[in-house]
C-alpha cells in the first residue's frame, strides 16, 4: 500500500530533523521539570530583571533577554510564563545545537549531543531571568546557518549568498545578548574571511549608538552590579584567587562538567581538522579565560560560571565521540550507559540546585505569604542583608523580585531609602500600613532568623 506524498514528505522531515527535536523535546521537559519543582523566580539577576519587566533597559545591562521578559510581562504573563518562555527559547537552542553538532561529526554527534547538553547548571540558568540560554541560541542558529552555508569549506563549494547572509545577521545578535558574544563576533569575521561578513558588527554598532545617545538603564534597586570591576585591583588577593578557581573545579567535578570539559578538550585534539572545531575550541577557550576573571570580579565562583564553558564543550565532545561511535562499534553499550548516568547526573544537579535557591529565599517566601494576606497594604520592610556576591544583597530585591510589587508603589525597603533624611523618610514610612522586619536568630546567619509582620497602630483598622 503506498502512503500518500504528504505523508512520506512528513515522515521525510521528522526523519531529517529527528536528533535536532529530540534535543528540544528532551531539554524543554527537563526544563519544565525544574519549574515545576519550584516555579517562583531566583537568583540575584533574575529578581533584578523582574523587577525590571516595565523596562528595556536595565542597569547596564545588554538588552535582548529583557526585551522577551518585557513583551511577556506586558502581555500579562507572569514569572512561571516567562520562565516557561525562556526554557522554550533555550530549548530550541538546543536542537540548533544539535545541527551544528551534525553538520560537524555526523549525526551521531547530533544525538549525543541531545544528552551532554541536559548539563545541571545550564537547565537550571537556562530556565530562569539569566541570559545564558538565550545567547547559546543566538549562537548556535547563527553558527547551525554558517555550517549550512559552508562557511569552513572551500569557497568553491560555499552555497548561496542567503544562508551566509543570515548567518552574518544573526551572529551580529550576539553582541546585544552578553558582552562576551564582542570577541565571538571577532572570531567569526576571521572564521568567515570575507568583507561581508563585517555585517556581524551592526549589533556592537547599535550598543554603541544606544550609549552615545546617553540612554541609561533602570535601576530595580540601589545596587549597581558594575562596582564588581571598580577597584577590582585594590582588592584582587592573588591566594583567595586561586582557592577560587579550586572551589569552582570542584563544583565542575560534581555537576560532571569537569568530565564534559575533559572530553571536549580531547576532542578538540583528536578532531581538530573537522569543519567547526577550531571555532568552538577558540571560544571554549575564550570562555574559560573570561570565567577566571569573572571569579577575581565577583570574588567568588558560581555554578553559573560553568554553563557557557561547560555546553560549548559538549558540543567539541559530540564531535569526538562521534568519530569514536563510528570507529569502536563494540563500545557502544558502555559509551551508552555512560551517557545514561551523565543524563542522571545533570538532572539531579539541577534539582538539588533549585532546591538549595528555593531555600535560600525561604525567609522571604514565608513573609510574602502573611503580606498578601492583605493586597491593600502597603509596607515598611527592613530586610535582612549581606548575603549572595561579596554580601550585597537584601531581602527587599527578593520581595521585587518574586512578585508584583514595587519599591515605592507596594513597599518601601528602609535601607534604598538612606540618602533620604529622618524627616522624610518618617513620613514615608506613615503613609505604610505595616512593618516587615528581620529578626535574627541567635546564631545572627543568614537562615537563624525570621520576618516578624506586624501592623502599623496608625490604621486602627488593621491593628487587630
Amino acid at each position: 500500500m503506498q502512503l500518500p506524498s504528504q505523508i512520506v514528505r512528513i515522515r521525510g522531515v521528522a526523519e531529517r530533523w529527528q536528533p535536532a527535536l529530540f534535543a528540544v523535546g528532551l531539554g524543554l521537559a527537563a526544563r519544565l521539570w525544574l519549574i515545576l519543582r519550584f516555579p517562583n523566580n531566583f537568583s540575584f539577576d533574575g529578581w533584578q530583571r523582574w523587577a525590571g519587566r516595565d523596562h528595556i533597559f536595565v542597569q547596564d545591562w545588554l538588552p535582548v533577554l529583557q526585551i522577551l521578559v518585557f513583551a511577556v510581562a506586558k502581555l500579562g504573563g507572569g514569572v512561571q510564563i516567562t520562565r516557561a518562555v525562556l526554557s522554550l527559547v533555550s530549548s530550541l537552542g538546543v536542537g540548533a545545537g544539535a545541527l551544528c553538532a551534525e553538520s560537524m561529526g555526523g549525526r551521531p554527534a547530533a544525538w549525543l549531543f541531545a544528552v551532554l547538553a541536559a548539563f545541571g547548571p545550564f537547565l537550571v540558568y537556562s530556565s530562569l531571568l539569566y541570559q545564558e540560554g538565550v545567547y547559546l541560541t543566538v549562537l548556535f542558529v547563527a553558527l547551525a546557518l554558517a555550517l549550512r552555508g559552508g562557511v569552513g569549506l572551500s569557497t568553491v563549494r560555499q552555497k548561496g549568498r542567503e544562508g551566509l547572509l543570515a548567518a552574518d545577521l544573526v551572529f551580529g545578535l550576539l553582541p546585544l545578548v552578553r558582552y562576551e558574544g564582542w570577541p565571538v563576533v571577532v572570531v567569526y569575521i576571521v572564521w568567515r574571511w570575507r568583507a561581508r561578513s563585517l555585517l556581524a558588527t551592526w549589533g556592537m554598532l547599535v550598543w554603541l549608538g544606544v550609549k552615545a545617545f546617553g540612554v541609561k538603564g533602570f535601576y530595580p534597586s540601589p545596587l549597581d552590579y558594575f562596582e564588581d570591576w571598580r577597584g577590582l585591583g585594590e582588592r584582587f588577593d592573588l591566594h583567595s584567587w586561586i582557592r577560587d578557581v579550586v572551589t569552582l573545579g570542584d563544583f565542575g567535578l560534581k555537576t560532571g562538567g569537569a568530565v564534559i570539559l575533559v572530553l571536549g578538550i580531547a576532542s578538540v585534539g583528536m578532531c581538530w581538522r573537522a569543519r567547526g572545531v577550531p571555532f568552538i575550541a577558540a571560544l571554549l577557550g575564550g570562555q574559560l579565560l573570561t570565567n577566571l576573571a569573572w571569579i577575581a570580579g565577583l570574588e567568588g565562583p558560581s555554578s553559573r560560571m560553568l554553563v557557557l564553558p561547560g555546553v560549548l564543550a559538549a558540543m567539541a565532545a559530540s564531535v569526538g565521540l562521534s568519530e569514536l561511535w563510528t570507529r569502536l562499534p563494540k563500545l557502544r553499550p558502555v559509551a551508552t550507559a555512560a551517557l545514561t548516568c551523565l543524563l542522571a547526573v545533570g538532572l539531579k544537579v539541577g534539582a538539588d540546585e533549585v532546591d538549595t535557591f528555593r531555600a535560600r529565599a525561604r525567609p522571604e517566601i514565608v513573609a510574602l505569604g502573611r503580606m498578601q494576606a492583605c493586597p491593600e497594604c502597603r509596607w515598611w520592610i527592613v530586610p535582612r542583608d549581606g548575603f549572595g556576591p561579596r554580601k550585597r544583597h537584601d531581602g527587599c530585591e527578593i520581595v521585587q523580585g518574586m512578585t508584583r510589587m514595587d519599591q515605592g508603589e507596594e513597599f518601601w525597603c528602609e535601607p534604598w531609602l538612606k540618602d533620604l533624611s529622618e524627616v522624610d523618610r518618617a513620613a514615608r514610612q506613615s503613609q505604610t500600613d505595616g512593618v516587615v522586619r528581620w529578626s535574627r536568630g541567635p546564631g545572627g546567619g543568614e537562615m537563624d532568623g525570621q520576618y516578624v509582620v506586624t501592623y502599623n497602630a496608625i490604621n486602627p483598622l488593621l491593628s487587630h
